[in-house]
């Protein structure tokens, strides 16, 4: 029998692998047919477990075809993987090349053991992983975030930095390379590039990875150390690359260190940061399309989620389908969901005891169906009759081709129930149950598994059509809440919208959105939605921050907070909860570029548990509101800026046409309360080194608060740079808590004074509002400019005016008393004193003489009189012939003692009279109100009143000389002529009284001597009084003729008036009958009280004037005799005044009283007033008739 010629070349080929240096094998039909003992050792397997086993080596592909001639064989190289006796994978490189001995087909592998080079390949396949995660990144730091990520699995430390100028700025992402701590502590911020110029590519080199092979060396040169310096820990290895951005912007670095790196890996990484530069550059331009593609969004995604529809019916009719093809009898879809399964659909299983354990099943119970969906391989079972699984089951490892082993049919006789996993890709969406009444076999699982695949991809659509369908559920409410946001600014709205959106969406009882109260110290509820809460139940409560709950460390940590248990959650407040009971809460913070803007939570009172799961929609409920949020915010603060430059505008139009200081405080600090919701609004101004408060308002009650002054520190202005700190110290009176204050630019840029507002309320004041108070600062201060030109303006105007109102006053006025009256006054008012004074100089004397003043003070100056040896700045003034002032007059010696103490002077300006080169005397002004010193605009002002002041009492003394010759003139005339009249009346007095007496005399005697010779009785008697009474009176009115001719020489002396008018009415009453009515009262001031004049004549005056008197009042009546002294052109005068309450004088005789021969009365002669007129003229003085309203007086003027 020969031998068989397939073993005999088996045999030769075992012998000549043997012989081979290398591990190889001959493969013939995919059958190890020979072996070396290498490869056995290799694998770790016996030459009998290897040679003609099909899975020793597996990935084998022959690239010879059977039927290709031997010439046309070539030699092949390829990657294939050996199964270790543990079932490991062991990755090998295998020459293959034909081997004709063994067979036709045989092919003779000499493989070599690649799992050193499994790093380097483990890392290659990490870098494109990696590159295809970074592709789908929106922004650059998660592109970076998620390059650190996937190649951290590798075991990589991955750092960026960003290269810009001359600095390298490492990039914070966690935990760095090994050697970045040692960095730090030698630059804290940015690296200089000089450090680490080695590593940058030169100019026109394109970029390229690189591998560090002495890592610890290059940090301690760029340290500045040895190499046995630097922390040993440090990575001996490492690898980088610059990672090529165009455009502008920063350029960047990438680097690694861990295990395996090698020149390969190197190259790789300088690839992969090329990707990665592009990538970046990519998001760049997306960033600039993102707008543009935002409203395209929604629409996208819903496009995406309904490319495969699907619904539970359809996968029913599919599984219907399936085991009808696959002849089973029994068989359901499991949907995987987080931590089970879900029963999706089954055939067969109705009423069965088996359908209770698929109805949902826990992922970590260990069941054939829970294998199968973690491991991803299919398992095999035995349902037994009653509804049971048996304990055994067997789980079949699938290959990499995803066949089923075929070689299982001593292993399949027991087990009539598989479950595959439903796959698409790697991951496994659920699992199919399939169960036969018999045993299944390798063809069954064959067709099973391809069905299998199949229903993967059905219930991928059914899985993804109802994740469609909650999609598009979910952004309805989304859009529902977006369009209710888009261009609607009402707050309160959109947050109760989005309220009722998140409890749709996210199918909970209630939701609360939670915003920062005015203080930011508190959340408070601003819109709920909640069926077990009342309205307006809810509105408004308010929680601390510092309170631990979930709300506030949603809003504090700016992630969400999830509690499954309410009742037991340590997060959770329990007054909170028993305020709003709830199951499970979810609270999302409200973010707006990363600041915490709110907080949104969700809670559950039923069965339902809120989860990780409910995160991402929440979340989105959160963008949206917290969008809404700040754009209400936005464009409150747009409309309140409008409104603020609406207000500026009105305040700037206000303070334009307002020139009166008064009225542009009231007008701006009226309006400033109004813009800055502030109480208490003041104004200061610069004096010197300090400013002093100009002006207060509140809004309502009294205006305090603010200090009355402060230096210049104190609000924090200095001369160099007009800084100023936003807030000044209040002195705690009416409640204030915030203030508010902006400079005020003064003259060349210095500061010039403050506007300050201030507020009860606890909410500071803004930066907008710092803003703003700086614009108005600047406008008052213009305003406050003008207004401060316009006043002195005017006052240089009313200076003017007050200086030609003097002159004309001074030129159209000869009377020295009035116009020194006038122009006083007007000098007091031009440079705001308190008093005037007007002294004149009296040359003979060596005196000072007030001769005007202040009204009120006309009786004290009247007897003031300085003498030169005194002091006085009056008397200083005509001395120095210049002005003179005292700011502190009470600690002055040359100013008046007894004057500064009677008038409480406390600044004091004297300015010389001066007239043609003479002295005329001195204008004294002074302020009781407060020590100040006079400007010399006011000294000017003041000087040329007094010029013409001088020049007017000059003329004035001109004029009194030339009037008082003109008078003395007039009187010598008036003399002459009175004494050539009187003359002649003395002579034809004379003639007539001697005419006249002597007949009278015998008339005398003869009714004397019928009276003693007949005794009168009856109408004898009374023709003898009547001819004796007659004759008297014929006898007065000669007298009375004789003594109004007689010349008046007066002997002037001393006379006391007092007794001199008791005996003036002594004789009245003895001389007048019917007197006994008459009531008299005397008046004598002590200045009068002796007066130089002729005692007889002054008693014939008094007389006369008392006689009229009592003759007016023949009823009876009251006479007042005073007498006092008076100042008049004239000088001082005693006025000898005697008043009757009689019939008076009528009008139209007022005027001829005092003339000769002019009579009311029956039996007067018209010679008493006369008489009188003519002891006053004889007296240097004169009679005048007063105006008053009942009865008469006259009054007799003497000089004293």
């Amino acid at each position: 029998m020969s031998a068989d010629p397939r073993s005999s070349a088996t045999s030769l080929a075992s012998a000549l692998v043997d012989q081979l240096p290398l591990a190889a094998c001959v493969l013939d039909e995919s059958r190890i047919v020979a072996a070396n003992e290498r490869l056995c050792s290799l694998l770790g397997r016996t030459k009998e477990q290897i040679v003609g086993a099909p899975d020793a080596l597996q990935t084998v592909l022959i690239p010879i075809s059977r039927k290709a001639g031997a010439a046309e064989r070539a030699v092949d190289e390829m990657d294939l993987v050996g199964r270790g006796s543990d079932g490991a994978p062991i990755p090998l490189r295998g020459r293959i090349s034909p081997f004709p001995l063994a067979g036709p087909g045989a092919v003779l592998i000499v493989c070599t053991d690649e799992r050193g080079l499994a790093r380097t390949a483990q890392i290659v396949r990490g870098l494109v992983d990696a590159a295809v995660a970074a592709q789908r990144e929106q922004t650059a730091f998660g592109l970076f975030r998620s390059v650190r990520d996937r190649l951290a699995q590798l075991g990589l430390l991955v750092n960026f930095n960003e290269i810009s100028g001359q600095a390298v700025h490492i990039l914070d992402l966690g935990d760095g390379p090994g050697g970045l701590s040692a960095l730090r502590q030698r630059w804290a911020h940015d690296i200089p590039v000089e450090a680490f110029r080695a590593l940058l590519p030169r100019k026109g080199h394109a970029s390229q990875g690189n591998l560090i092979e002495d890592l610890p060396g290059l940090i301690a040169k760029a340290l500045g150390k040895r190499r046995d310096e630097v922390d040993p820990t440090i990575p001996s290895r490492a690898i980088y690359a610059i990672i090529p951005v165009s455009g502008e912007g920063p350029s960047y670095a990438l680097s690694a260190t861990g295990s395996g790196l090698d020149a390969t890996v190197a190259s790789a990484f300088g690839l992969f940061g090329q990707q990665v530069g592009a990538f970046l550059e990519q998001i760049r331009r997306i960033e600039e399309l993102d707008r543009k593609n935002r409203e395209l969004a929604a629409v996208n995604e819903v496009a995406r989620a309904s490319a495969a529809l699907g619904s539970a019916d359809s996968l029913r009719q599919a599984l219907e389908r399936f085991a009808e093809v696959a002849g089973v009898e029994r068989t359901a879809i499991l949907r995987r969901e987080e931590d089970s399964l879900e029963l999706a659909a089954q055939r067969g299983f109705e009423g069965h005891e088996f359908a209770a354990v698929l109805q949902s099943v826990a992922i970590d119970r260990e069941l054939p169906w829970t294998d199968a969906a973690l491991a991803g391989d299919p398992v095999l079972f035995t349902l037994l009759p009653d509804g049971k699984v048996r304990s055994a089951s067997l789980r079949l490892q699938t290959p990499p081709g995803g066949v089923i082993p075929l070689a299982l049919a001593q292993r399949q006789a027991e087990h009539n129930g598989v479950v595959l996993p439903l796959k698409v890709g790697e991951r496994v969406h659920g699992v199919l149950v399939a169960v036969k009444k018999e045993t299944l076999e390798r063809e069954d699982l064959r067709l099973l598994n391809t069905l299998a695949a199949q229903l993967a991809v059905s219930l991928l659509n059914v899985m993804l059509f109802q994740q469609t369908q909650r999609r598009v559920e979910e952004l309805s409410n989304l859009l529902e809440l977006g369009q209710t946001a888009l261009g609607n600014f009402d707050l309160r709205r959109i947050l109760d919208a989005g309220a009722r959106v998140a409890v749709r969406i996210l199918r909970c009882t209630a939701s609360y959105v939670w915003l920062p109260d005015s203080t930011g110290t508190s959340l408070k509820v601003e819109a709920f939605h909640d069926p077990d809460v009342a309205d307006g139940a809810a509105q408004g409560i308010v929680f601390p921050l510092s309170r631990r709950s979930m709300v506030t460390l949603a809003f504090a940590t700016r992630q969400p907070q999830a509690a499954l248990d309410a009742q037991t959650d340590s997060r959770i407040d329990p007054e909170l909860v028993r305020r709003i009971p709830a199951r499970s809460i979810l609270a999302v913070p409200l973010v707006s570029h990363d600041v915490a803007v709110g907080a949104l939570s969700l809670l559950t009172r039923g069965d339902r548990i809120l989860g990780a799961q409910d995160v991402r929609l929440a979340t989105h409920v959160a963008q949206l509101l917290s969008a809404a949020v700040v754009s209400s915010d936005i464009v409150a603060r747009e409309r309140r800026r409008a409104d603020e430059l609406g207000l500026l505008q009105q305040i700037s139009t206000a303070l334009a046409g307002k020139l009166d200081r008064h009225e542009l405080f009231v007008s701006a600090l009226s309006r400033a309360l109004e813009l800055f919701d502030a109480d208490v609004a003041a104004v200061y101004e610069r004096e010197g080194d300090e400013l002093r408060l100009s002006f207060t308002q509140a809004k309502e009650g009294t205006a305090h608060g603010f200090p009355e002054s402060a230096p210049l520190g104190r609000f924090g202005l200095c001369e160099e740079n007009n800084a100023m700190q936003r807030r000044v110290e209040l002195d705690g009176q009416n409640g204030l808590r915030h203030s508010l204050c902006a400079p005020m630019p003064g003259p060349a840029g210095a500061p010039g004074g403050a506007f300050c507002v201030a507020r009860r309320a606890e909410r500071p004041f803004s930066a907008d509002e710092a803003r703003i108070a700086d614009a108005l600062s600047a406008q008052l201060s213009v305003a406050l400019s003008n207004a401060r030109l316009y006043a002195e303006e005017r006052t240089r105007a009313e200076e003017m005016t007050s200086l030609y109102e003097l002159s004309r006053s001074v030129a159209g006025s000869l009377e020295i008393v009035p116009l020194l009256n006038a122009a006083g006054e007007r000098l007091r008012k031009l440079v705001d004193a308190t008093n005037w004074f007007v002294l004149l100089l009296d040359e003979g004397k060596k005196t000072l003489r007030n001769i005007a003043c202040s009204p009120q003070h006309s009786e004290f100056m009247r007897d003031v009189v300085l003498h030169v040896s005194e002091s006085s700045i009056a008397l200083e003034a005509v001395r120095t012939r210049r002005p003179v002032q005292e700011g502190h007059p009470e600690q002055s010696p040359r100013a008046n003692p007894r004057l500064v103490s009677h008038f409480g002077q406390r600044a004091l300006l004297a300015v010389p009279l001066i007239a043609r080169d003479e002295v005329l005397g001195a204008v004294m002004l002074d302020d009781v109100r407060g020590s100040r010193v006079f400007t010399d605009g006011e000294i000017k002002r003041v000087v040329a009143g007094a010029q013409q002041i001088a020049l007017a009492v000059l003329s004035g003394r001109l004029y009194e000389d030339l009037r008082r010759s003109y008078a003395e003139l007039a009187r010598t005339q008036a003399e002459l002529i009175e004494r050539e009249r009187l003359a002649a009346l003395g002579e034809l007095s004379a003639s007539i009284a001697h005419e006249v007496r002597n007949p009278l005399g015998v008339i005398f005697n003869s009714i004397s001597s019928l009276r003693r010779l007949v005794e009168p009785k009856g109408d004898v008697k009374l023709l003898l009084d009547i001819l004796s009474e007659e004759s008297e009176r014929l006898n007065h009115m000669v007298g009375d003729l004789l003594d109004y001719s007689r010349p008046i020489q007066p002997a002037l002396q001393p006379v006391a008036l007092g007794q001199l008018v008791d005996e003036a009415v002594s004789a009245v009453r003895t001389s007048v009958a019917h007197n006994e009515g008459v009531d008299v009262h005397t008046s004598i001031s002590p200045g009068v009280a002796t007066v130089r004049a002729d005692s007889r004549l002054l008693r014939q005056a008094l007389v006369n004037l008392v006689t009229n008197a009592f003759q007016a009042m023949p009823r009876g009546g009251s006479v007042t005799i005073s007498a006092t002294d008076v100042i008049s052109d004239g000088g001082r005068l005693a006025r000898i005044s005697v008043r009757d309450t009689g019939t008076g004088i009528p009008r139209e005789d007022r005027d001829r009283v005092f003339q000769a021969f002019f009579t009311t009365k029956p039996t007067g002669t018209g010679l008493g007033l006369a008489v009188v007129r003519r002891i006053a003229e004889g007296h240097g003085g004169h009679v005048q008739l007063a105006e008053i309203d009942q009865g008469a007086e006259f009054q007799l003027l003497l000089p004293l």
